[in-house]
């Protein structure tokens, strides 16, 4: 899980605790008793937090790669990807990985633009391995839509991403079909 949803939770739950010790001190019960009702409210914070990540479905959200298509060769790790999605004011983000990693590589996170007419239109700049490693290799390419808030992603931990990260599976944001390239250098 991402260190940003504990770092989160955390504040969550301590403010919490706070105010349910604060609660206790102002109906008049000792410290003690109070610190308790605080520490039950820490632990019923987590408990909450950790229900409504298990529970929590993504919003709904089509995201599909138009450029490039399977079976693509490319010359090169600098790969410009472009797609569409549904609802346009969705954030839109790739995970890349070769057929020898195990983990998916999250590129930029962006927002569609409005662009020749049509809303909805994506295109990422993205690094396909690095200029000494990949080379000879097929790499997948799966495009992630959210339409869900930041503080939603956030509060649920793997969805919240930012590039760089590299999770081991594919983040559980609406997904497009997988597109497999060919680099050759």
């Amino acid at each position: 899980m991402a260190i940003y949803m504990w770092l989160s939770w955390f504040a969550i739950a301590l403010v919490v605790g706070y105010l349910v010790s604060g609660l206790g001190m102002a109906i008049r019960l000792k410290k003690w008793p109070a610190f308790v009702l605080g520490l039950l409210g820490i632990g019923t914070a987590f408990t909450a937090l950790a229900a409504f990540r298990a529970s929590a479905h993504p919003a709904t959200a089509s995201v599909s790669i138009t450029s490039p298509s399977s079976g693509t060769a490319i010359n090169g790790y600098h790969l410009t990807v472009v797609g569409t999605a549904n609802p346009p004011d969705c954030r839109i983000t790739l995970v890349i990985r070769s057929e020898t990693d195990f983990r998916w590589w999250v590129q930029s996170v962006i927002r569609p633009q409005h662009v020749q007419g049509q809303l909805g239109v994506w295109s990422i700049s993205a690094l396909i391995g690095t200029p000494n490693e990949g080379q000879f290799r097929n790499f997948h390419i799966i495009a992630l839509a959210s339409a869900d808030s930041f503080w939603f992603n956030l509060l649920t931990g793997g969805r919240y991403l930012t590039p760089g990260q590299a999770p081991p599976s594919v983040p559980l944001w609406n997904q497009s079909s997988p597109v497999v390239i060919w680099r050759t250098k």
